[in-house]
Order: structure tokens, then C-alpha cells, then sequence
């Protein structure tokens, strides 16, 4: 019984190795991209770069291993993950903006000037090169997806484990022991190509919030008590937020609004909170009948938008 039970042991075990230096030029390589698409680990301290580099090393390996279930379309996976990773670290080496949500839908939902605008040299040299790396890791893959697809699927599976399984301890662990701004170094929302994943999921939620709140009732469909000719006309003039303390109209020590300044008729409301710091959530404070407290609104936007009536590029 021993020797059946050493015997099944060993096998296993050099089953095992054999697979893993099936697979080890392609781990290597997914650790040297998991570097290169996260440098914004080495802006920490010495201490922190070690602990999140292991965590996020982990947590890539088990979703670049993952990758290789898709065996038939390896030359399509890799290099457009890979793009998508080498876009995102252009935008952060170039603007210092990571990618969230916000910045996916700076894109989206930009004009095209403004998309002209950010292609360059540089960006096109990036995605190149990324599509290359991709296609380079899936030739690394080589090994790993040609093995039968049981045993492929127990490695995935294996490595996934224990992959989500040392990022979950790692991550607990050091919230329990007061190292709360170290994990979050490593929040599933900084590390790519993960943070891609969870920009574009939570970019789509939010598109159906914005489908749910252009279906609300808007100002006219509910019945008013003034007459059609009683009924003010107010126009908003909405531009870039700035920061109110630095007015001048609002006791600023220096001269910032020479110009409205002269304007009679002006109404200024002082200093006030904004409903959100993003534009998106700040305009459902400013244009429905949500509030701080409620934010979800009952009634659509109470103005009609006119959009510029040229097409001259906004500046």
C-alpha cells in the first residue's frame, strides 16, 4: 500500500514538473509584462513595491494562464489584451491617468476632434508594439495549449486557484494589520489588465444608469400652475468647473473675473458644494430633482440642451 501510494506520488510529482517547464518561458514572459504594464508600483515605498509586486505577479499569472483556454484564438486574445494594457500605460506614463471609468468614457464620449488630438507617434508606436508582445506571448503559450485539453484545463484551474486565493489573503491580510493604503496599491481597479476588465464593466453599468434616467418624465410632462407666458426662460451657460474659493466675485484676493465683473444682472450663489466631482454625476444634481441626499432622481432633466450650432472644435 506504501509503495503503490510513493509510487503515485512520484508520478505525480514529475507529471507536474514536466508541465511547469512546459509553461515556464511563458510565465516568465507574463511576469516581465506584468512589470511593464504597472509601473505606476514603483511611484511607492522600497516595502511596498516588494508586497504588491508579489501579490499582482500572483494574480496576472492565473489570468494570463486563464488566457490559454482559448486556444483556437490565442493570435487574437493575447495582442489585443496586450494593446489594451499598453494603451492604458501610454495614457498613465503620458497624462498621469490611470485608467477607470472616467477616462474610458473621456474617449467614448469625446468629440472627434479631441480623439484626433490624442493620437500621436508615440501612441501608435505603443499600440504597435503591444499587438507585437501579445503576439509573442501567445507564441509562448505554444507549449501550454497544445497539452490535452483536460490537463490544460487542470493547470488553468490550479493556477486560478491559487492565483484569486493568495490575492484574497494578501489583500485581507494586510487591511487586518493597518496596511489598508498597501492593498489598495493593488486593487483589482490599478492592476491591468484586470483595471481594464473593471472599467469596462462598471463603464456599462453606468450606461444603463444614464438609459434609465433619459427614460424619466422631464419637466414637460408634469402639469405647471403658471400659464405658457408666465413661464420663465433661463438659459444655463455651462462650461469647466473651477473652483469657487479662487473667485474673485467671491472675496479672492486677486482679480480672476474681470470680465463678469462688469456683466450687470449677475446672480452669484457664492460658494456651494458640487453633487459629485465628475461631470457626468455632477450635471444629475444640477439639471434633475436629485440631491445630495437622494441621488436618485424621479424627473428627467428640466432644460432643453441646445448643442453649438457650428462645428468648430470646442475649446
Amino acid at each position: 500500500m506504501t509503495s503503490r501510494l510513493s509510487s503515485t506520488l512520484h508520478h505525480v510529482s514529475k507529471s507536474l514538473r514536466h508541465y511547469l517547464q512546459q509553461g515556464s518561458l511563458f510565465w516568465l514572459y507574463s511576469i516581465f509584462l506584468t512589470f511593464i504594464y504597472n509601473t505606476y508600483i514603483f511611484a511607492g515605498k522600497y516595502e511596498d513595491i516588494l508586497i504588491v509586486s508579489l501579490i499582482i505577479v500572483f494574480l496576472n499569472l492565473g489570468l494570463f494562464t486563464l488566457l490559454t483556454l482559448f486556444s483556437y484564438f490565442s493570435y487574437v486574445v493575447f495582442p489585443a489584451v496586450n494593446i489594451c494594457c499598453a494603451a492604458a500605460q501610454y495614457f498613465y506614463i503620458t497624462f498621469n491617468v490611470p485608467l477607470r471609468y472616467k477616462s474610458i468614457s473621456w474617449v467614448l464620449e469625446t468629440n472627434q476632434f479631441e480623439v484626433t488630438s490624442y493620437l500621436s507617434p508615440a501612441l501608435i508606436c505603443t499600440i504597435l508594439g503591444g499587438a507585437l508582445l501579445g503576439v509573442l506571448q501567445a507564441y509562448l503559450s505554444k507549449n501550454l495549449r497544445q497539452l490535452p485539453f483536460i490537463k490544460r484545463l487542470v493547470i488553468i484551474i490550479l493556477a486560478s486557484t491559487l492565483s484569486i486565493g493568495s490575492y484574497e489573503a494578501a489583500t485581507r491580510t494586510l487591511k487586518a494589520i493597518g496596511q489598508a493604503d498597501t492593498a489598495r496599491l493593488a486593487s483589482l481597479s490599478k492592476v491591468s489588465p484586470v483595471s481594464i476588465v473593471k472599467a469596462l464593466q462598471l463603464y456599462y453599468r453606468e450606461e444603463k444608469k444614464a438609459d434609465k434616467l433619459l427614460a424619466l418624465p422631464t419637466a414637460n410632462d408634469v402639469r405647471s400652475t403658471l400659464q405658457f407666458n408666465d413661464k420663465p426662460i433661463i438659459v444655463f451657460v455651462i462650461g469647466e468647473s473651477a473652483r469657487a474659493g479662487n473667485f474673485s466675485l467671491n472675496g479672492y484676493v486677486r482679480e480672476t473675473n474681470p470680465l463678469l465683473k462688469k456683466e450687470k444682472g449677475i446672480i452669484n450663489f457664492g460658494i456651494a458644494e458640487s453633487f459629485a466631482t465628475s461631470t457626468r454625476h455632477s450635471l444629475i444634481g444640477m439639471l434633475t430633482n436629485a440631491t445630495r441626499k437622494n441621488r436618485t432622481p424621479t424627473l428627467g432633466s428640466f432644460i432643453t440642451v441646445i448643442p453649438p450650432q457650428n462645428n468648430s472644435p470646442q475649446k
